[in-house]
């Protein structure tokens, strides 16, 4: 009976959400780990040379404080069912759909770099957009 109440209790911990749920403020501290994160996208831009998009929840990416969550704009683009004709139609499209609303994201911090400034910042990398939860 005891090794019943064992493997049960480790099917129970393994089905648990292995995402921990932080504020923005503390991801230093969190850095390589799984979390989930929720925040007001305020600022976003794409990635030069243009691959990758980022949310920002901060008004600069520039701020110490910034956080970011990454995503790949030609995923971004099926998702969205985005069809423009010109570069900035497409950005303007994806900023309009997550700018000012609160998102929650999933994945393990890290450090990205900017390309423009010798900068960083932490953020979550997701593979594709649909991860991103538009919550408001």
């Amino acid at each position: 009976m005891r090794v019943f109440y064992t493997i049960l209790f480790f099917i129970i911990l393994i089905s648990c959400n292995r995402y921990s749920s932080i504020p923005i403020s503390e991801a230093y501290v969190y850095k390589d780990k799984l979390v989930s994160v929720e925040f007001v996208v305020q600022s976003s831009h794409p990635l030069i040379p243009g691959e990758h998009y980022r949310l920002f929840s901060t008004p600069s990416f520039m701020d110490k404080n910034a956080f970011a969550v990454q995503f790949p704009l030609k995923k971004a683009f099926k998702m969205l069912k985005i069809k423009p004709e010109s570069t900035q139609d497409i950005f303007f499209a994806i900023k309009t759909h997550y700018h000012g609303k609160r998102i929650r994201a999933k994945g393990r911090i890290e450090s990205i770099m900017f390309s423009s400034i010798p900068a960083e910042c932490l953020a979550i990398v997701v593979a594709d957009p649909s991860e991103i939860v538009v919550l408001d």
